[in-house]
Formats: C-alpha cells, structure tokens, sequence
C-alpha cells in the first residue's frame, strides 16, 4: 500500500508527463537513503556519541548509524580515529562493513578507538558509541 507521500509524488509526477513528452514510471522512495560514496581524504564527520540501544561490546549506540558510506573499490589502508573535545570521554566505534562487524573500544591506550587497515568493497556503517555519557565527538577518515 502507497503512503499519502507516495501518492501525492505519484500524482505530481504523472501530471508532468505530458510536459516532458514521455511516459514516466513511478517507483516509490526508499525511506533509507542510499549511501553515497566516501569524500576525498582526509574527510571529517562531527556528532553526539552513545544513544538509547546498549551493545554489550560497545557500549551505547544510535539506533541509526552516526555516518554510512560506501566504497567503490577496496582500499588496502584506510583510518578511522575519534576524538573527542570532552576531558575523560570513553568513546567506542562500530563498524559494520560487507566483512562483518567490528566493535573497537580503547586503541593504544587511550580512550578514543581508532581503525587502521585493509577496507574491502561495500557498503558502510558507523556508530561512535559510549559508555553513558554521551559527548561531542569527530571521526576523521584518512589514508
């Protein structure tokens, strides 16, 4: 069943059609965006950490991704680091790519998780977790 949405975009395209001298088939939108390819590095993403859904290894998460993008081809070293301007923050970092899904908590010892090696092919999501105290955070992608 269409939505009122997908009606009234149904109804605005086919009242164009004549205008645009062809027929036009409709195809209802997605309510999931589709994920656009990863900028040029060094690429920076900003946001609030945690969220309401508590993974046992990573902590609080977003019940959607803080960042999704996609890579073309597979890249043999490609970093993914938080950080935060918070003193103390404890942030955690998931991946979750056509490999699986990796969940990163404290990476050389600190607090802040980071990512560093191959990424194959494929569509990405990323969630920067806490441990209950959500906090301002980036995550830079880099080479």
């Amino acid at each position: 069943m269409l939505t009122q949405r997908q009606l009234t975009q149904a109804v605005t395209i086919l009242s164009l059609t004549p205008m645009l001298g062809g027929l036009m088939l409709f195809v209802p939108v997605s309510s999931r965006a589709e994920a656009e390819a990863l900028p040029p590095l060094p690429h920076t993403v900003q946001g609030q950490s945690g969220g309401n859904s508590y993974s046992n290894d990573c902590g609080y998460v977003g019940d959607a991704a803080n960042y999704t993008f996609r890579l073309a081809q597979a890249t043999s070293n490609l970093s993914a680091s938080v950080t935060s301007p918070a003193i103390g923050a404890d942030m955690t970092l998931t991946i979750k790519g056509p490999d699986g899904r990796t969940c990163l908590d404290d990476t050389n010892a600190s607090l802040m998780p980071s990512y560093s090696g191959p990424w194959p092919a494929g569509e990405y999501q990323v969630w920067v977790g806490d441990w209950g105290d959500s906090q301002p955070f980036s995550l830079t992608f880099s080479n």
